[in-house]
């Protein structure tokens, strides 16, 4: 979230998540320009996330398709798979994540 918040001016973060809870009790909320997207529908979530500019996404499917359909800068969690695990024997990252996504720690 800093690597926006230092690019971009008037920056606002939009959570959507199916835990909500887990957000609201391990990313960093006190900041106002976080706030979290509570439909109860996922269709709705998913039109909603891809109209942002940026997305920073999870590993999952979900996350991808909102991720590739707002465009923008996308940036993901480089250190999946695991090294050596079954998942990364089958999954090619450079086929999974777009060669312009930028992986990060």
């Amino acid at each position: 979230m800093d690597y926006y918040r230092e690019k971009y001016r008037n920056v606002v973060f939009l959570l959507c998540s199916d835990d909500l809870k887990w957000c609201r009790e391990n990313i960093e909320q006190e900041m106002a320009d976080v706030m979290t997207i509570d439909s109860g529908f996922r269709e709705i979530d998913l039109a909603v996330m891809a109209m942002c500019n940026h997305t920073i996404m999870t590993i999952g499917t979900f996350s991808w398709w909102a991720a590739y359909l707002a465009g923008g800068e996308v940036i993901y969690y480089k250190e999946w798979p695991r090294k050596g695990s079954k998942l990364a024997e089958m999954l090619r990252s450079e086929e999974y994540f777009l060669p312009n996504w930028i992986g990060m720690d």
